[in-house]
C-alpha cells in the first residue's frame, strides 16, 4: 500500500517538474559514464605514456653504455657477449643489438657532397680508388698562403697549414658544404628481430653505403645513389680496432694520433618522418652504416701513412 502511494506521488512530481526529473537521470547516467571511462583510462595510461615516450624518443627499452670510473671504456666486444648462452635465443636476453654512435660535436664527423671537392688537377675524387684520396691527407698545393701575425711578435704562422694526421679537406671541397651529423654504426637485422622501429621498413645498407634522412638529404642537396665525404676521428669509439691494428701509441687521450678517417659514402636510403621508431622523432642529423662492414669499409680511407698490413688487421678487428 505505501509502496502504491508513493509511485503516485512520484508521478504528480515528475509531471509537475519533467525538466528537473530528466535532468537528474541523466546526470546519473553521465556519472556512470564518466566513472566507468576513467577507470578504463586509468588502466592504459601506462600504454599511453609508453606510446607518446616512443614517438619522442624511439622505441629503445634499454640503453646501456659505459659510466662512472669505466666512462673511458668506450669499445665493447659485443662477439663476447654473443658467446654467452645467456643472451642467445631463445632467451629473452637474446633481444639486444649493438650500436656506435660517433657525436657531430665530439668526433668532428662531418659530411659533404663529394661532387663538390675536386683534386688539385681539378678531377672528381674515385670513389673505388682509395688512393684517389691519398690527397686529402696533404695541403692543396693550389691553395693561396696567407701568413698572419701570431701571437709571438716577430714570428708568422700559416694559416692554411694542416696536420697530415687530420688531413686537409677543406681546400679540396667547398667549405660551406659541411654539416656535422651523428655517425651511426646499427645492426638493422638484430633490431629487426627486436622489433625496435616498427615502422622502420629500410633494409640495411651495403658496406660503404649509409642511411640518412631527408631533411639532412635536401640541405647537402643530394639523393639516394649519391657520394657523401665523410670525415671524422673515430678513434675514442674504436679504440680496440685500433690496438688489434698495432695503431695504439698511447701519447694522450684518445691514446692514438690515427684516428682520423675519411671515406667516400654512397647514399643507398633515405627516409622520411619521425624514423619509423628507431630513434627520436626529430633526429634528422644522422648517418646511419652497418655495424657488419664498417670497419671493413672504413680501413681502405685511414691515413695513408697507415701499412696495408695493419690496414687489414683493423679491418679484421674483432
Amino acid at each position: 500500500l505505501q509502496v502504491g502511494v508513493y509511485l503516485r506521488l512520484n508521478g504528480k512530481d515528475i509531471s509537475a517538474r519533467k525538466g528537473t526529473y530528466c535532468l537528474g537521470v541523466a546526470s546519473c547516467f553521465v556519472v556512470v559514464l564518466i566513472t566507468a571511462l576513467m577507470i578504463t583510462v586509468l588502466g592504459r595510461l601506462p600504454i599511453v605514456f609508453m606510446r607518446l615516450a616512443e614517438l619522442e624518443e624511439g622505441e629503445a627499452d634499454l640503453l646501456l653504455t659505459a659510466g662512472g670510473e669505466a666512462d673511458r671504456a668506450q669499445s665493447l666486444n659485443y662477439s663476447r657477449v654473443l658467446s654467452r648462452g645467456l643472451f642467445q635465443p631463445p632467451r629473452d636476453a637474446s633481444f639486444h643489438a649493438p650500436r656506435v654512435v660517433f657525436d657531430a660535436v665530439e668526433s668532428g664527423t662531418l659530411v659533404r657532397s663529394l661532387a663538390r671537392c675536386r683534386t688539385a688537377s681539378g678531377r672528381p675524387f674515385d670513389p673505388s680508388d682509395p688512393t684517389s684520396f691519398y690527397p686529402l691527407w696533404r695541403e692543396n698545393p693550389n691553395t693561396t698562403v696567407v701568413a698572419t701575425p701570431s701571437p709571438q711578435a716577430g714570428r708568422v704562422v700559416n694559416v692554411n697549414n694542416c696536420s697530415e694526421k687530420l688531413g686537409c679537406p677543406d681546400q679540396y671541397c667547398d667549405r660551406l658544404s659541411a654539416f656535422a651529423v651523428d655517425l651511426i654504426f646499427a645492426d638493422l637485422d638484430r633490431e629487426r628481430r627486436m622489433e625496435l622501429g616498427r615502422a622502420w621498413d629500410t633494409p640495411a645498407p651495403p658496406q660503404g653505403g649509409a642511411i640518412l634522412h631527408e631533411d639532412l638529404a635536401q640541405r647537402i642537396g643530394v639523393g639516394i645513389g649519391d657520394y657523401l665525404l665523410l670525415q671524422a676521428d673515430v678513434s675514442w669509439r674504436l679504440l680496440q680496432a685500433y690496438i688489434e691494428a698495432e695503431l695504439d701509441d698511447w701519447l694522450e687521450p684518445p691514446y692514438t694520433t690515427w684516428g682520423r678517417v675519411m671515406m667516400p659514402v654512397r647514399i643507398s636510403s633515405i627516409v622520411s618522418g619521425n624514423n619509423g621508431g628507431k630513434f627520436a622523432s626529430d633526429a634528422t642529423s644522422y648517418l646511419l652504416v652497418d655495424y657488419g662492414t664498417a670497419l671493413r669499409a672504413m680501413a681502405p680511407f685511414l691515413n695513408p701513412r697507415i701499412s696495408a698490413r695493419k690496414r687489414q688487421l683493423f679491418a679484421d678487428a674483432d
